[in-house]
């Protein structure tokens, strides 16, 4: 895409610049959105097995077990007495998790105030990034307008949603990126820089490498990036070197606390997921998991050639920043070769974080080229929208297993071909009118936001949130646990989370999440993160659990050491008319509520 620089920009001459949106019109625009996130998180509720239940996501739960753990007994672990492993990647979130059981919550309470917090941070985020659009639009006839367009958007960008109201830690770093990106533009604006602004972004983005280690490369990218964009002066550049000598020094101080404590400066689960595979596999999965972003690149990147050829402005800036927000995000998921969970069109946390800024850039660079059109050398807009078109069929590509979902490509393609056409017609203008165009910004929140998540959408309006249903099942099965072991009774399981939290009983992890022999043994199998490490041995030969629930991989070594060991299959009241079973040890000290041994259960 070509720019001509000596083109007119239109000036508030040329058009009535509106006032900025009232709060009823941010609240309105808000409001879907809200409304959204609380049916999401109400529906997520519905337990099949007896009264409501609010639940998170399994490794949010791990969170939430070492967060009680910490509130009752003054040690961050996963179970009182347990050896000092870091199963968590989210100190400061796991801290507040502390806080919430501190204050009396528990169980599904403490759910419930843990997606409620993140339903709220991700309504500051949308308002935030609709604010910063707004702004960076200032001087258009269209900026209110694509404001509350992107406010209005982001709590429906269904990644975010879910990875946040499921209680990962993405809502609060979303968050901590969108408010730390605006503090910074603003400061690139004014020509007075700020000291509370300063301490402002600096206390953000020290609580955001504290919430997860991974968000000092965003936040270095954020403040080194404006600071480079921005117009010189030595006051400037002083307060630049602040947040960045703070990102830095928070860093450290994580790194060192968890050396500290655990012994090891970098959590268990990063062993667990990286040690053993190289870098090109881990960059072959890690790069097809984007693939389900290529929409979304193309229009950020289109962006970026019109916002490195213009003149530096705090449009330019945002476009460029938030675009080298979302690169370094995706290069960091390829670095860990991605997720376990991108199925079913579900971008990975580490991406979904960048998501908010990311839809506001490319708002922003596509109400630009509503604006100045005729700048644009028609040749080269249709070889954009022919890669946008291209980078569709990019979103069906499958890992565990590599594989390629034709329906879901060809779908992606017909989505954004309504869209591209829908959004010919809104831009076209007739003489003196061109206020026509105004409805482009919303039919490009609305391809924005089906590329990212459309399908997800649609299956969680006939299904459901993915995995409820497991996590809700899990959770019955700790609570039976509860009642027909003795407190002392030690209990194996792969799902780690909600069957450890409502259990309360000492734990061995089948996968290894909070046990470092497990992640030092050599990877099985295709690169699957955190899925690919385990020893039965270890786990049932020799750690011995009273009791285990599930094995991971049904192999005929592993069954021929829970027969060697004399462990046998028995079944246990669920609730709600539902039988549930678990491999019990000989002589295991059992309630009178364990039912007679399961017929038939055959392994």
């Amino acid at each position: 895409m070509s720019v001509s620089r000596d083109a007119p920009a239109m000036t508030r001459d040329d058009l009535m610049v509106p006032t900025p949106p009232s709060r009823r019109q941010w609240a309105v625009a808000l409001t879907p959105g809200g409304l959204f996130l609380a049916v999401f998180i109400w529906r997520c509720s519905n337990n099949p097995y007896g009264s409501r239940r609010f639940t998170l996501f399994d490794d949010a739960m791990i969170s939430m077990t070492y967060g009680r753990t910490l509130a009752t007994t003054g040690e961050l672990v996963w179970f009182p007495g347990a050896p000092r492993v870091q199963g968590i990647t989210n100190p400061l979130w796991t801290l507040y998790m502390a806080l919430i059981h501190a204050i009396g919550l528990e169980g599904s309470g403490a759910a419930l105030a843990i997606s409620v917090t993140s339903m709220v941070l991700l309504l500051v985020t949308a308002w935030t990034v609709g604010d910063l659009v707004r702004r960076a639009l200032s001087s258009s006839a269209f900026s209110a307008t694509a404001g509350l367009w992107v406010a209005a958007a982001i709590p429906f960008v269904y990644p975010l949603a879910y990875w946040s109201l499921r209680g990962m830690e993405v809502g609060v770093l979303a968050c901590a990126l969108a408010v730390s990106v605006r503090l910074l533009l603003i400061e690139a604006e004014d020509p007075a820089p700020s000291r509370r602004r300063t301490v402002a972004l600096s206390m953000v983005c020290a609580a955001g490498v504290a919430t997860r280690l991974d968000f000092a490369p965003l936040a270095l990218v954020a403040v080194v990036g404006v600071g480079w964009l921005a117009p010189r002066s030595a006051a400037r550049r002083r307060r630049t070197a602040t947040p960045v000598g703070v990102i830095v020094a928070s860093a450290l101080a994580v790194l060192a606390a968890q050396y500290g404590y655990y012994g090891d400066m970098l959590p268990n689960t990063y062993r667990l997921k990286v040690d053993g595979f190289g870098l090109w596999e881990r960059l072959e999965r890690g790069a097809a998991t984007t693939g389900k972003l290529a929409p979304l690149l193309v229009v950020v990147g289109a962006g970026l050639v019109w916002a490195i050829r213009t003149t530096r402005s705090i449009a330019s800036r945002a476009v460029i920043i938030s675009g080298a927000l979302l690169v370094t995000a995706c290069c960091y998921s390829a670095w860990v070769g991605g997720d376990a969970w991108e199925a079913d069109l579900l971008l990975n946390r580490y991406v979904s974080v960048a998501l908010p800024l990311a839809l506001g850039s490319a708002v922003i660079s596509i109400t630009w080229l509503v604006e100045r059109r005729a700048d644009v050398v028609r040749s080269h807009a249709v070889v954009a929208l022919g890669a946008l078109l291209a980078a569709c069929a990019l979103v069906g590509i499958d890992v565990n297993p590599f594989g390629y979902d034709g329906g879901v490509g060809l779908a992606a393609g017909a989505f954004t071909m309504v869209c591209i056409m829908g959004w010919l017609v809104a831009t076209r203008r007739r003489a003196g009118r061109p206020e026509r165009a105004g409805s482009a910004p919303g039919i490009a929140v609305l391809l924005l936001v089906g590329v990212t998540g459309g399908l997800p959408i649609l299956t969680w309006l006939g299904d459901g949130a993915a995995f409820s249903d497991i996590d809700q099942a899990q959770s019955v099965v700790g609570v039976a646990m509860n009642r027909v072991t003795e407190p002392d009774a030690v209990v194996g399981t792969v799902w780690a989370g909600a069957p450890a939290y409502y259990a309360e009983r000492p734990m061995v992890d089948f996968l290894g999440k909070s046990d470092p022999f497990i992640a030092g043994v050599a990877p099985r199998g295709a690169l699957h993160p955190g899925h690919n490490k385990w020893d039965d041995r270890h786990s049932i030969a020799t750690l011995r659990p009273r009791v285990f629930l599930q094995v991971w991989v049904a192999e005929e070594e592993t069954f021929r050491l829970i027969g060697e060991a004399g462990y046998g299959y028995r079944c246990f009241d669920l609730g709600a008319g539902r039988i549930g079973g678990a491999y019990f040890r000989p002589g295991a000290q059992l309630r009178e509520e364990l039912l007679e041994v399961c017929e038939n259960a055959g392994g």
